[in-house]
């Protein structure tokens, strides 16, 4: 028996109030596991800030570009050597 057009809207409105139930809860689900991630990321130790070296990077670029007539070196940039 085929079903009516009431009854197939009926059970689409069903499938996809399933589908928002199943998202709720997955977003649920994500906020407390972000909330987890941010508590746990605050009571790390900060990384000091030697571990950062600009100039090292700063020559990798130099070296990478140098040479290439496409290249503009910026003057407010320091170059190396």
């Amino acid at each position: 028996m085929a079903l009516t057009k009431e009854q197939s809207l009926r059970e689409a409105i069903a499938h996809e109030e399933t589908q928002l139930a199943k998202l709720a809860d997955k977003y649920n689900k994500t906020q407390e596991r972000l909330a987890s991630l941010k508590t746990e990321l605050a009571t790390m130790e900060p990384t000091p800030p030697s571990s950062i070296r600009p100039g090292n990077t700063n020559q990798r670029l130099y070296t990478h570009y140098r040479g290439r007539k496409d290249f503009i070196v910026s003057p407010t940039i320091p170059r190396p050597g």
